[in-house]
């Protein structure tokens, strides 16, 4: 990855385009430090794109890289993200490479932790406060996704994260409320969310900053139901949050909610499980995230 990313990349949009492209000015600043995932979140295919072993680039080569962002005319100083897939997976990796070999586990963090998984965050504390020193940078964020059960296994990461690279908002992935739904999807329970959002608040408190929490949910997975979907909008609506963005699910190829989709079985059990498809199903599951909203047909939510 450091051969890449020492390549002479402009970070500017091709010539060939004759209009600007909107997502650029949001990218341009930001600094990938790591691919790969080993979630193994049911839904996701990122494990089979990019690996379930992380791949990280050195210190230095990071380094480099902002220091000549630094001598870009276009840079005003902000660092918009240091992260990739995930942000805080950055040089965390199996403590005994011999029992990686053979390790048939599709997730490092479901149903739980392994013991045999290195959390330890010191080192992407380092690269934070390395590219944080450089001359030129006023500050440095980050707008990748958190995994907020990884975060809480290293207390000195997170009060780190929440005080110093937090924008204003920062982005996690609940996907659900309920516990059965939480479990098909490979996810941790909702009461580590929950954790995550408290400790969240009394460190942002702490130092005096007013930040937020850009929570994602999932509607119309397989083992969801309405009512499911009912209980997770009043927990919003008590909540007071207003989703902007939300996933309706779609199966990706070689994923096992696909499977699941497709068979309409619990990929555990084998026992059958109610599967939304028809488009007026998951219009209403969808609409139960962002109730909110002023929908044209509102007996879709009611």
């Amino acid at each position: 990855m450091d051969e890449i990313y020492d390549l002479d990349f402009t970070k500017e949009q091709h010539y060939s385009y004759k209009e600007k492209i909107p997502a650029l000015e949001m990218i341009q600043n930001s600094i990938s430090i790591n691919r790969g995932c080993f979630g193994g979140c049911t839904f996701c295919a990122l494990t089979l794109h990019q690996g379930k072993i992380v791949q990280s680039r050195s210190k230095g080569s990071v380094v480099k890289e902002v220091q000549k962002l630094t001598n870009k005319n276009s840079f005003k100083g902000i660092i918009s993200d240091l992260g990739g897939p995930t942000a805080n997976m950055y040089k965390l990796s199996c403590k005994d490479i011999e029992k990686q070999k053979i390790c048939i586990r599709t997730s490092c963090l479901y149903p739980n932790i392994c013991k045999n998984l290195n959390t330890d965050h010191s080192e992407q504390i380092e690269l934070l406060e390395a590219v944080s020193k450089i001359n030129g940078v006023r500050r440095v964020f980050i707008a990748s996704g958190v995994r907020y059960d990884l975060a809480l296994c290293d207390k000195k990461y997170l009060k780190k994260l929440i005080s110093d690279h937090v924008s204003g908002q920062l982005k996690v992935a609940p996907e659900h409320n309920d516990e059965e739904v939480l479990a098909l999807m490979g996810k941790p329970s909702f009461k580590t969310f929950l954790e995550f959002r408290e400790l969240f608040y009394q460190i942002s408190k702490s130092v005096n900053k007013e930040q937020y929490i850009v929570p994602y949910f999932i509607s119309a997975f397989p083992g969801t139901t309405s009512s499911k979907m009912k209980v997770l909008e009043t927990w919003l609506r008590k909540e007071n949050w207003k989703l902007q963005q939300v996933q309706n699910f779609i199966p990706l190829p070689m994923t096992l909610a696909s499977a699941m989709y497709w068979s309409e079985l619990d990929y555990k059990t084998k026992q059958h499980l109610y599967v939304p498809k028809t488009q007026e199903d998951r219009k209403e599951q969808r609409n139960r995230l962002q109730s909110h909203r002023d929908y044209k047909n509102k007996k879709d939510v009611k």
